[in-house]
């Protein structure tokens, strides 16, 4: 004989007490620690259950590739925070020890080689698998460590690959001692699948950092930014089927046939009958007319639909704020009645600052070192990253900037601070003035003009 289950007739006599007079009171009274003592599970608890997924996207490598092949929505939050990081060129190089022709050499060998896109590509898959890694290619054997000294003149690339297309012989990718292993052999890689690769050589691209228990599972590299708004997504999914159902059957044609009742006795009649439905639907359709017979009446019924575009809006408005985008960056344009400006600007930049920015500076500068000891033989050990700005401003703006700029270095060079030389120098670092002049050529004085006047003047005065 099978037991009875106490604790289900339990959780649904609590159920069917909270009836609408007292469900409020009984669910403030009945804590956590009450129902559980009194051998019930938490109603809070519950929910929570029913609505947390313990499947990680992460892990279903053909499902979240080809949800990003096939939604292009999905994909804007994968690729869009990436492009709109590096856009405009994203930063700019600077340093001391090199000049300025050196640092041209050194921009165009960064696009030339496509490092910056090489780089995008490295981020979009970190941030859609949950992880990757850019890998340098200079001809010498992979298994062998990278020497840096050995790289000028030569022909250096980098490649792209996902977390899948990499094994590590460690379960834990932050173990040292482990060996690296290529998957599958890709473009400029001219060996067999499976080549082992020096670490030097790999720089690893976590994707969103997750709890120990599920970096566990993911080995440490991180998860799909898809994780998070994976409720939102079926919602998205679930919505828009039933949207097309629903239009599906907005207009329902009701025929009323004087023969039904005697189609439906006889099978040849049925036939018959069903022809005659057919025939009548396709002059419907294609001659905006309809055949019957004199005692047979034809009806349509036609559905309306109220509240399905506050709905989509909600369910636009939640995938933005799952994806901590704005929603005319995910969905190309507004929504009224919701913040959709500068606060949530401010809020996606933050995001591309801590999760798209500060994330690659690490490896941008390993690829600029690289570059550099390619190109000039040695490391720049003073070179840093300067970002431009997220925020698009209007041209008014812009050159308001400009010239507060203009106006602060030249109260440098006025108090003497600043040569002619150097000044012309800073402006032409900060785009404000070009031109070929003796200044930036070094043939004027260093002191301003008028300054020495005044200096004359006033040594005059002391000397009568």
């Amino acid at each position: 004989m099978k037991k009875p289950n106490f604790r289900l007739q339990n959780m649904a006599k609590v159920q069917k007490e909270l009836t609408a007079q007292n469900s409020l009171d009984e669910a403030l009274r009945l804590t956590d620690v009450d129902i559980w003592a009194q051998n019930q599970p938490s109603l809070s608890t519950l929910g929570a259950m029913q609505n947390v997924k313990f499947d990680l996207l992460t892990l279903q490598y053909q499902l979240v590739t080809f949800i990003y092949k096939t939604y292009g929505i999905l994909a804007k939050v994968v690729d869009v925070p990436v492009d709109d990081a590096y856009r405009y060129g994203g930063f700019d190089i600077q340093a001391e020890t090199i000049d300025d022709d050196e640092l041209k050499e050194l921009e165009r060998a960064l696009k030339i080689n496509a490092d910056i896109e090489n780089l995008k590509q490295a981020r979009k898959w970190a941030r859609l698998f949950g992880g990757a890694a850019l890998i340098c290619l200079d001809g010498a054997d992979l298994k062998e460590p990278l020497n840096y000294n050995k790289l000028q003149d030569k022909a250096v690339s980098f490649l792209a690959v996902d977390r899948w297309q990499l094994n590590y012989s460690e379960g834990n990718i932050n173990k040292p001692n482990g060996i690296w292993y290529l998957s599958t052999a890709y473009g400029q890689v001219e060996q067999e699948a499976g080549c082992q690769i020096d670490k030097s050589r790999i720089k690893i691209l976590h994707g969103k950092q997750a709890p120990f228990q599920i970096a566990q599972m993911v080995n440490f590299w991180g998860i799909s930014v898809y994780e998070q708004i994976f409720q939102d997504m079926n919602q998205l999914f679930k919505s828009r089927d039933v949207l097309f159902e629903l239009l599906d059957e907005a207009k329902t044609d009701i025929l009323k046939l004087e023969s039904l009742q005697t189609a439906l006795s006889n099978s040849n009649a049925m036939n018959a009958l069903q022809r005659m439905v057919d025939f009548i639907a396709r002059n419907k359709n294609y001659k905006s007319q309809i055949t019957l017979s004199t005692k047979d009446d034809y009806d349509q019924k036609t559905m309306s639909f109220s509240g399905i575009e506050g709905i989509l809006k909600e369910i636009r408005v939640m995938m933005a704020g799952s994806a901590n985008m704005p929603v005319n960056k995910l969905w190309g344009e507004g929504v009224t009645g919701f913040g959709s400006g500068e606060d949530s600007l401010e809020n996606y930049n933050s995001l591309i600052e801590s999760e798209v920015r500060g994330a690659d500076l690490d490896t941008l500068l390993w690829i600029l070192k690289i570059r550099c000891y390619q190109l000039f033989g040695r490391n720049v050990e003073d070179l840093f990253i300067d970002w431009k700005e997220l925020r698009v401003l209007s041209s008014i703006d812009e050159q308001n900037i400009n010239d507060h700029k203009f106006a602060n270095i030249m109260q440098l060079f006025d108090r003497q601070l600043l040569t002619p030389q150097e000044t012309m120098e800073i402006l032409k670092k900060q785009n404000l003035l070009l031109h070929d002049t003796k200044a930036i050529r070094g043939e004027l004085e260093d002191m301003p003009l008028y300054n020495k006047e005044q200096f004359n003047e006033q040594r005059d005065i002391t000397v009568s």
